[in-house]
């Protein structure tokens, strides 16, 4: 290269290619050609001020170097993969990338980094070095992942036996396969398994294409793909201890393939690693030792149709005793000679451990198929349990002998036959074409051991009856008469119809009789007894000697006894007790005695027709109020109300209980009830509690489906013969979860309320708290409402909730005259029961700063109890007596053991203010108030601490106020 400095252009050097229609030569202008890199940064400066690049001449020849053209015609200079520079000075550099600082030489004289780049469009690769050829990491090979080797390390028994090969994890959208090569290598001990495990989420399978060990002390027996509860795993089970293990993993699936994307696939787990027990096994698979004999390889000649033939099992490759072998095995011909399997020392059978599946073919033999305890011949009579039976079956004519080889019928028993039941046994005679009965043969029990037989028949278009029945001792019961039978010969003969009317002579009463006796206008006398029977047993029984007539039952017991001594009637039970007495008046006038002693109930039904009241609806006792020609004072006898003596006063019930008219409804409109209430059955059931139309007692109602803020009921009108009868009006309890929502009044369906209410002119009192008026109450009426929702009718202050309330039929009530000529009828409260008991449990769960030397009234944001509406919901400071009464009211705050403080806790009230106040000082652990006080409704309380050394101080837990109505 020369060493003259770099030429430079100036204006006055010609370009032909500037000048194309110029007359000089080009030729002799031209450029001299470059010894050297010629760097001209500013292009041929013209004298106009513009410039030529003479980068691109256009159409002349790249010259470097030697000075020999090697590209012609050139216009363009482009830069690849590399960077241009300006280098100043005319000089113009170009680097190019690629390893080993700069540019790879050919053959390559260091190692090539990839800079993170594909080496692509490679035909051959050759001549790889394998002794030094590295191992290839998480690459793969023609999209699949290569050959990885693993030293596993030593693995021994102990804990559960299993160690790791892989994982899949996640499991969800698992898709592992591969193919594993397992070697334990220590001399005397080796062991290869060759595997392949593929599993999906909840499936898995393993194949073992070999396994083969050195020893008859494997070192792993068993292969499982199971699962943990999240990732499924593959792991070998460890029988015996190996220094040296390690696999190799073939046909690792991976995500390589045509998919954009793949579930999970195994994770080889390297080195060995102890395996839990699966939870869940999905596969698995026993590696059983090779036998002794070698392995037998089938010919092309010893298969037929893809089966191995008979010939194929020769006494080259008998199976071991003791070895467990699963195929399936077609054979080609027609026997298997079993002494070319060895099994069970020899004996010449096979066992075979799961049923035997035909598939709908048969078992054909020319001489036995035998099994333990039945043995069947060829086709004919085949012989069962041994060659001489006991049990035959005639295959030929569809017949079974038991002890006897030839059967005649199609059960054929020589001997006996027992049916063992310990119910009814019976024998059936049914006619399979007609798919009816024809006749039963039935053995039943009767007493603790004895037995009696019933022949039954199907009579034509109807049904199987007993039509003779042998008790066990030998009575015998025909439900029809006996047909064509012989005139008696001895005593103890039965005698026919026949017989009987030949021996009776005509004009003489046969005994029983056969027709009516006439009298004749004569009298039967010197009667002791007379009984009578009739039909079903029961006779009347008249005794002269006793004055006594008794009539007994089919047993012969009395049942009513009439004594005209006594002057008594008597019923009596079936022990022959008295059940029920009428007796006549033989006490004194001041004690009359019992008329009626009742044992058992007593049933007053009313009457169909007549008037009201009616002595036969009622239970009348001393007359009260009424006789059978309604009020009438002048025949009123007057009751006792107490003695000193043996007998109470009059006019009272004496029992255990009194079970009385119940009325149940549910509403379904803003209609009041009114009487008549409807008769007829109650509540949920249809067949129990029943409403007669009568008085009531009871009245049950459920608002759940009202139509408005309460349900109306109306009590009956009274009349003369109803005072002093009360009557209990219940709301029932409702679940908000049974009646959700808003009712038509715009209030939960489970707080709709009762309104009790009197009838015409009748007036209704109660106590003040439940009384209200107004919205078409004419007299008022008394308020059921426990959750206090009516706003509709001018309620009382206080107003409390109660659940029920009990009144009663009264006159003159409210102070009026008793002459007054229209007397009035009132219902009287005479009690109300409170829907619930006022209490409230509130506590702190959000924590409330507690500020130093200053007075904090609490706030409570949970209520574990409030059943009467003190605690409003929220976060509340403040807390409204509903119910006026006399409280218990309790308060604690816990500070936690703080040290050297004072700490107060009071409680101030709308109504007396501070009321209760506990100060502590020193190490507070707490404080805490319990006192009672008298509220009336809308009173308030509200609970305040204090403390002065704890800084600004936050409390939630244990902070409680509870409030509960005594009375």
């Amino acid at each position: 290269m020369s060493n003259q400095p770099k030429p430079f252009e100036e204006l006055d050097i010609y370009n032909s290619v500037n000048y194309p229609s110029s007359n000089v030569s080009a030729n002799l202008l031209n450029f001299p050609v470059a010894q050297g890199t010629e760097t001209m940064p500013y292009g041929v400066i013209w004298g106009d001020g513009t410039y030529q690049n003479s980068a691109n001449p256009g159409g002349y020849s790249l010259t470097v170097q030697d000075g020999t053209t090697t590209v012609t015609n050139v216009n363009d200079i482009n830069v690849t993969n590399g960077t241009l520079t300006n280098n100043g000075g005319g000089s113009v550099s170009i680097t190019t990338g690629g390893g080993g600082g700069g540019g790879v030489q050919n053959p390559m004289t260091s190692s090539l980094d990839g800079g993170g780049f594909d080496i692509f469009n490679i035909t051959n690769l050759t001549a790889l070095n394998d002794a030094t050829l590295p191992t290839i990491v998480n690459q793969t090979i023609n999209d699949s992942e290569p050959v990885k080797y693993y030293n596993q390390g030593a693995v021994a028994p102990g804990g559960t036996n299993l160690y790791f090969v892989a994982d899949m994890d996640p499991r969800a959208d698992g898709e592992a396969h591969c193919l594993v090569v397992s070697r334990c290598l220590d001399p005397g001990f080796k062991q290869t398994t060759v595997f392949s495990i593929s599993s999906f989420a909840s499936r898995a399978s393993i194949d073992v294409h070999m396994n083969l060990a050195e020893s008859d002390t494997p070192i792993f027996d068993a292969i499982a793909i199971g699962d943990n509860g999240t990732q499924m795993f593959a792991a070998m089970q460890c029988v015996s201890p190996s220094s040296t293990w390690e696999i190799r993993v073939y046909q690792q699936q991976n995500n390589k393939g045509t998919q954009s994307s793949y579930g999970t696939p195994w994770n080889i787990i390297s080195p060995a690693t102890p395996a839990p027990n699966p939870t869940t096994i999905f596969a698995s698979a026993l590696l059983i030792s090779v036998n002794p004999y070698g392995s037998k390889t089938f010919t092309g000649s010893q298969v037929t149709n893809g089966s191995i033939s008979s010939d194929s099992l020769s006494t080259t490759n008998q199976i071991s005793a003791g070895t467990t072998v699963t195929a399936t095995v077609s054979l080609s011909s027609a026997r298997v000679n079993t002494d070319e399997l060895n099994n069970n020392g020899g004996t010449g059978l096979i066992d075979v451990i799961t049923p035997l599946r035909m598939n709908n073919n048969d078992i054909q033999s020319a001489n036995i198929v035998g099994a333990a305890g039945y043995y069947i011949a060829a086709p004919g009579v085949l012989p069962v349990g041994t060659a001489s039976g006991p049990l035959y079956v005639d295959t030929v004519n569809s017949r079974v002998g038991i002890g006897e080889p030839n059967p005649q019928e199609d059960l054929h028993v020589a001997g006996n036959i027992q049916l063992d039941t310990n119910a009814s046994a019976k024998i059936v005679m049914y006619d399979s074409v007609g798919a009816h009965e024809h006749a039963e043969l039935t053995a039943t029990g009767a007493g603790t051991n004895g037995g009696q037989l019933e022949l039954k028949t199907k009579e034509d278009g109807g049904s199987v009856n007993t039509r003779m029945t042998i008790f066990e001792d030998g009575r015998v019961s025909v439900t029809n008469r006996i047909e064509n039978v012989s005139n008696p010969i001895n005593a103890q003969d039965a005698a026919t119809k026949s017989y009987v009317d030949g021996s009776v002579a005509t004009g003489f009463v046969r005994n029983p009789m056969t027709a009516d006796l006439d009298g004749g206008q004569y009298n039967v006398t010197n009667i002791d007894r007379l009984t009578v029977q009739n039909a079903t047993g029961a006779t009347f029984d008249a005794d002269a000697s006793t004055n006594i007539v008794n009539i007994l039952d089919s047993s012969n017991t009395s049942a009513v006894e009439v004594d005209a001594n006594a002057h008594a009637v008597r019923v009596k039970d079936s022990a022959g007790s008295n059940q029920c007495s009428l007796l006549g008046n033989t006490g004194s006038a001041t004690h009359s005695g019992n008329c009626v002693d009742q044992f058992g109930g007593i049933s007053a039904q009313p009457k169909l027709t007549g008037g009201f009241p009616r002595a036969g609806n009622n239970l009348l006792m001393g007359k009260y109020g009424w006789d059978d020609n309604g009020p009438s004072p002048a025949t009123f006898a007057l009751g006792r109300a107490n003695d000193t003596g043996y007998y109470g006063g009059g006019g009272n019930i004496y029992c255990n209980a009194v079970r009385e008219n119940i009325w149940y409804n549910q509403a379904t409109s803003t209609a009041a009830y009114t009487f008549p209430y409807t008769a007829g059955f109650q509540g949920n059931s249809p067949l129990r509690q029943y409403y007669n139309g009568a008085d009531l007692k009871n009245v049950i109602l459920n608002t759940g489906n009202a139509g408005g803020q309460y349900q109306e009921f109306q009590l009956p009108p009274i009349t003369e013969a109803m005072l002093g009868m009360s009557i209990t009006v219940t709301r029932l309890r409702l679940n908000e979860t049974f009646y959700p929502g808003l009712n038509a009044a715009g209030i939960p369906r489970y707080k709709a309320a009762v309104v009790v209410s009197a009838a015409g002119t009748d007036y209704i009192a109660g106590p003040d708290s439940i009384f209200v008026s107004g919205g078409g109450l004419i007299t008022g009426g008394l308020a059921i409402d426990p959750h206090r929702v009516i706003t509709s009718l001018t309620t009382p202050s206080p107003y409390v909730g109660v659940n029920s309330v009990t009144v009663v039929a009264t006159q003159c009530g409210d102070g009026q005259n008793v002459n007054a000529p229209n007397p009035e009828y009132v219902w009287h409260c005479t009690n109300e029961t409170p829907s619930v008991i006022p209490m409230l449990i509130a506590t702190m769960i959000t924590p409330q700063t507690i500020y130093v030397r200053n007075n904090s009234n609490l706030y409570f944001d949970q209520a574990e109890s409030n059943t009467d509406g003190i605690w409003n919901g929220g976060s509340t400071n403040t807390f409204t007596i509903q119910t006026p009464g006399v409280y218990l009211v309790s308060a604690c705050c816990d500070w936690s053991a703080v040290m050297d403080v004072r700490a107060d806790l009071w409680i101030v009230q709308s109504v007396g203010g501070t009321v209760a106040r506990d100060i502590r000082y020193g190490t507070v652990e707490y404080n805490s108030i319990t006192y009672t006080y008298k509220f009336a409704a809308g009173d308030t309380l509200s609970v305040w601490v204090y403390q002065d050394n704890l800084g600004n101080y936050d409390r939630d837990a244990n902070v409680r106020l509870s409030v509960m109505w005594m009375g």
